[in-house]
């Protein structure tokens, strides 16, 4: 196993890479399809990665999101390149990864609900930002509380942030604190930014199993004051906003404990 490493602001991202020195064929082009998008990429724009349920959610209901996406990214064979996914279509159906969609002029939104395979998460994130040459990148993602090495004490959630050396607005939220990480997609997007110089943030959400899905997807709310987004955010009241929520987060037969383990 591979281990990349960067250093953002004075704390750690790490991305995984399970790649080894076996023979089994490696991620290429044909794991991951990339559509052509269907807008020029907005001069000044700011790209949002909803990383999960939860975050896919806030975004969903707080955010304007145009109904189509303008750009996606689906697999041929979702069990090379998808967590959980234990059959693959064998190349004849394209099994969806993340969307794209329009929220304001400046902003677009990335839907991404599915968790990658480390060693795809690099790929996935070079081509999203190829695609669309965002001039900043917030990142959202919801882990689970006994993620954090050391939680603060009687709080069921909490936010905290990371974020590149070319950010140059006021820190999303509390610092992540050493010796804590982050792995997969959120760490690739902070590395691949961090060497593009493109100002990239990322906003944890730790939350309990005690805590429900309505409580986690309003935790985000500071965000909404945010400079970068705000003609994407719907006037909404939480009260207004919370039949919204239950709705998207009831799927039928679908099991959520993987959210809150």
């Amino acid at each position: 196993m591979n281990e990349y490493e960067v250093d953002v602001c004075h704390r750690h991202a790490l991305y995984d890479s399970d790649e080894d020195d076996s023979n089994e064929p490696q991620l290429g082009n044909d794991d991951l399809s990339f559509g052509s998008p269907s807008v020029e990429p907005p001069k000044g724009g700011t790209l949002v990665f909803a990383l999960g349920r939860i975050s896919s959610v806030f975004v969903r209901t707080y955010f304007e999101v145009a109904s189509a996406p303008v750009f996606s990214i689906a697999t041929n064979d979702s069990r090379r390149a998808l967590k959980g996914h234990n059959f693959t279509s064998g190349g004849e159906v394209d099994t969806p990864v993340s969307s794209v969609f329009r929220s304001s002029a400046t902003v677009l939104v990335c839907l991404h609900e599915d968790e990658l395979n480390a060693d795809h998460c690099n790929t996935w994130c070079e081509g999203i930002l190829a695609a669309l040459r965002p001039e900043q990148v917030l990142v959202l993602q919801c882990l689970p509380l006994h993620e954090h090495v050391d939680p603060p004490a009687s709080v069921s959630c909490f936010l905290r942030s990371l974020h590149t050396s070319s950010w140059r607005q006021a820190p999303l939220a509390t610092f992540l604190e050493a010796p804590n990480i982050v792995k997969g997609e959120a760490a690739a997007i902070l590395t691949q930014c961090e060497m593009k110089e493109i100002p990239a943030a990322l906003l944890v959400l730790y939350g309990s199993s005690s805590q429900s899905g309505l409580e986690s997807v309003n935790a985000y709310l500071p965000l909404l004051s945010n400079s970068l987004i705000k003609d994407a955010v719907r006037k909404m009241s939480p009260s207004k906003a919370t039949p919204i929520i239950k709705s998207l987060l009831r799927k039928p037969n679908e099991d959520f404990s993987h959210l809150y383990m």
